[in-house]
């Protein structure tokens, strides 16, 4: 594809022609000068010129105009020197400009660390491509790639590695593009695509396919072999969008739908994918101010002891209800609460509630119960998360013996090093931990030994298919064999039917909690359930 560089109009007369021009121009008219003296030379020896200013400058020898020709002569010749040096110095100030207007339009359209050309030169082909196909509608795309877990590459290889894949990458994607495509660089880790016709669908899908496939070798970075993976969005013009402004949007909706399918994908857009992305910038733009409007809730799911089959304590579990939105479930506004860097205000919001919500309950009398409250992984590493806990438990006078923190495999072992120090001061206060959703992860028995974790809980998924599923009962008695080995604590999670129920009693787990036994109630109605002093049998 041909394109301006600048988004001015061009000029009739381009400056390099004109200075070549003007050189040009130069050389003639000195030429001319040249042919005219030579000229006026002969005219001078055929009429005998000289002898007749002899005459002329003897005749008159009164008046000296042998001294006054002499000094216009004189002053002819310095006057065309000057006049040749100040071209001169002129001729090398106009390269000099040329070549500062050179650098200063590369700085200014071309990134410096890759070479490619940045996002004010994409902004300005993308619109001479938008506006060259809109006649003739001739197919083409843009394709949006975010490179995968760059942050984390960067911060713990440090800039220098992280410039160099950079480097390395672009170079690896210029490779498998066509000479129709341009490659640009607009911002950190995010990179552009333009591709011009000729073109179909299934070129464009083929395309894709390569860019991703060639992320499969390692990059070489000071003799350590990386791997990483990219996500790419791709927008069809004119079918998406016809506008520069909204290919560029439909591309991005669609790489961030690929990289929440689990990274390493290309994903066309599609108007579904637009109603998504409009639901949650709506999502985030309520959650800043659900706190504050008092829209977020507890509910709470009884923990049944199963050898006394009796209610042992609770899980916290968050409920939302906007006026505009409805109720909206956690599994769709926790992970944008994550993304939105709200989850510790929200988080810090349960801890608060669940340890008052228990305190109250034990001043009634049920002084034995258990809350149990899940915390993410961002929570976790937060350097204020201990000092949370400690003004929650402090503030609402509960023991740290009577909470118990929920933390998943990944949110551990994703940050394992800080993990087990974070645990080690919340154990010094008292506070239980649990693993939540056992057997998910990575399920490793060192760093269950490392983590000094009290309970295990497992996942639902395990207990889905019980008793019908060999596979299923087989994992369920192996964690439950290792966690007592280990002398830790499980608990069943998701029991719904009575099968479930007999084949958990049948084995030595020491907790179940699901539906069978109760749904997660508001804490008036668990009050009313613990008066009612129920028997599960």
């Amino acid at each position: 594809m041909s394109f301006n560089m600048t988004n001015k109009k061009p000029i009739p007369l381009h400056r390099k022609l004109f200075y070549k021009m003007f050189d040009s121009a130069f050389s003639r008219e000195i030429s001319f000068i040249f042919i005219l003296s030579v000229i006026l030379l002969i005219i001078c020896v055929n009429i005998d010129a000289f002898e007749k200013l002899v005459d002329f400058v003897e005749y008159y020898e009164y008046y000296e105009l042998d001294e006054i020709v002499m000094l216009v002569l004189i002053s002819s010749i310095s006057f065309m020197v000057i006049i040749i040096r100040n071209v001169k110095h002129l001729n090398v100030e106009i390269k000099l400009r040329i070549k500062s207007e050179n650098k200063l339009n590369k700085l200014a359209f071309f990134d410096p660390l890759t070479g490619l050309p940045n996002r004010a030169l994409f902004k300005n082909k993308l619109e001479q491509f938008v506006s060259r196909d809109k006649e003739s509608m001739q197919l083409g795309a843009v394709l949006y790639i975010d490179l995968d877990d760059f942050k984390n590459i960067n911060d713990s290889m440090g800039h220098a590695w992280g410039d160099e894949l950079l480097k390395k990458f672009s170079e690896r994607l210029q490779i498998q593009l066509r000479t129709y495509d341009t490659l640009f660089r607009i911002s950190g880790d995010e990179f552009t695509v333009i591709i011009g016709s000729p073109i179909n669908i299934h070129g464009i899908s083929t395309l894709a396919e390569k860019l991703i496939e060639s992320l499969k070798a390692p990059f070489i970075l000071d003799r350590e072999e990386v791997y990483t993976s990219m996500s790419v969005g791709v927008a069809v013009f004119p079918t998406d969008a016809q506008t520069a402004k909204g290919l560029l949007k439909c591309a991005d909706t669609a790489m961030y739908s690929a990289k929440h399918e689990g990274k390493g994908h290309y994903r066309y857009y599609s108007i579904d994918l637009d109603k998504q992305a409009k639901l949650k910038l709506k999502i985030s733009n309520k959650l800043r101010r659900a706190i504050e409007l008092e829209e977020f809730t507890l509910n709470y799911q009884p923990i049944i002891d199963i050898e006394t089959q009796e209610v042992k304590g609770a899980e916290a579990l968050l409920r939302w209800n906007n006026k505009e939105l409805g109720c909206v479930g956690p599994d769709i506004f926790i992970p944008i609460a994550e993304e939105i860097g709200l989850i510790n205000e929200i988080g810090n919001w349960v801890l608060r509630q669940a340890c008052w919500q228990n305190k109250q309950w034990h001043l009634a009398g049920y002084s034995y119960l258990m809350m149990s409250v899940n915390m993410s992984s961002k929570q976790l590493v937060n350097d204020d998360f201990i000092n949370v806990v400690n003004n929650a438990l402090v503030k609402s006078q509960l023991e740290g013996s009577y909470l118990e923190l929920e933390l998943t495999e990944t949110a551990l072992l994703g940050n394992l090093e800080i993990a087990i120090e974070q645990i080690y001061r919340l154990k010094k206060m008292g506070v239980c931990i649990a693993l939540d959703d056992f057997g998910t992860g990575y399920s490793s028995m060192s760093y269950l030994v490392k983590l000094k974790i009290d309970r295990l809980k497992i996942d639902k998924s395990f207990i889905d298919n019980i008793p019908h599923s060999e596979d299923d009962r087989i994992t369920t008695h192996a964690i439950i064999s290792l966690a007592n080995n280990l002398n830790l604590q499980v608990t069943a999670e998701g029991i719904e039917t009575e099968e479930q129920y007999k084949y958990v009693k049948s084995t030595s787990c020491n907790a179940a909690q699901g539906y069978y036994f109760s749904h997660p109630l508001t804490a008036d109605n668990f009050k009313f359930l613990l008066d009612k002093s129920p028997t599960f049998s």
